[in-house]
């Protein structure tokens, strides 16, 4: 390290006494230039400004050209992005569209169901009723047509009809037996009355 230190300070003083002696030492003056010389530097001076100047307008034409091209660039994308915008916006919109149709449908369709509901509750009702209706008529006349009647009944149970009385005919004999041994099952049974 002491070594690249040493070797850093001597390079430094080598341009010092260089710039030192140039200074006690001035440049020879320079010769005089001929006319033709000048011409020529004047000429070559004035051919390295034209290219100047040209480089310069070329430079200008091409940045120009590239700025044109990227503001076309520019714009394409800033259309292209425009677009998928809209077209998104247009998208949420049929969307929100066609949610709320949806919804406005599943609403109707409860509206329906319900109204079904209540028609097919109150004829299930309406039916109900008049079945019972029915049946209450059905009992009443029934039980007022076997009051008209004044059948015989079997003693002990009131308003069934004694075993043997009235015509059989010769297939009924087993309905016959059957009739007598019920009417012996309902003796045995306690009565409470």
């Amino acid at each position: 390290m002491c070594l690249v230190v040493l070797l850093l300070a001597a390079a430094s003083e080598l341009p010092a006494q260089s710039s030192t002696e140039a200074s006690r030492n001035p440049p020879p003056a320079p010769a005089q230039p001929s006319q033709a010389e000048l011409t020529e530097s004047y000429r070559q001076l004035r051919e390295q400004l034209r290219a100047a100047e040209l480089s310069i307008v070329n430079n200008r034409l091409e940045a120009e050209a590239a700025a044109s091209v990227r503001a076309a660039a520019l714009s394409e994308k800033l259309d292209t992005l425009r677009q998928t915008v809209m077209n998104d916006r247009e998208r949420m919109q049929m969307e929100t569209q066609r949610t709320a149709y949806e919804r406005l449908q599943q609403q109707t369709m409860t509206q329906d169901l319900t109204r079904v509901v209540i028609l097919l509750g109150g004829a299930g009702l309406i039916t109900l009723f008049a079945s019972l209706l029915l049946q209450w008529r059905g009992n009443r006349r029934l039980a007022e047509y076997t009051a008209q009647l004044q059948l015989p009944s079997t003693p002990g149970w009131p308003g069934m009809l004694p075993i043997g009385q009235g015509d059989h005919e010769p297939g009924n004999e087993r309905v016959v037996q059957a009739n007598e041994r019920l009417v012996s099952v309902l003796d045995r049974i306690p009565r409470h009355a």
